[in-house]
């Protein structure tokens, strides 16, 4: 199975398809390196305090939720596309 090929990009969109937005468990892999710059910039750095109490370092270590597993039930055969999650936190990053 190639999921990269499964894509559906804004060009392909047609009336009558539904969007489905999924909120992000985290950080994930990929912003790892990232989140390792900031702790270096922030004051506290993996101890620095955020909202809700929780410190910096303890939600880098939060279980990355997998999305396959999800996606896939809401697909029904041949009638659905799916695109890749995104995060409001890494979204503006760069």
């Amino acid at each position: 199975m190639r999921p990269k090929s499964r894509l559906t990009l804004g060009e392909k969109l047609a009336a009558g398809d539904v969007i489905v937005l999924l909120e992000s468990s985290g950080i994930h892999a990929n912003g790892v390196s990232l989140a390792r710059k900031l702790a270096e910039r922030i004051p506290g750095g993996f101890g620095a305090e955020m909202e809700g109490g929780k410190l910096f370092g303890e939600a880098l270590l939060a279980p990355t939720v997998l999305y396959p597993p999800v996606t896939e039930a809401l697909r029904p055969p041949a009638s659905c596309r799916t695109t890749a999650p995104t995060s409001p936190a890494t979204a503006g990053a760069s």
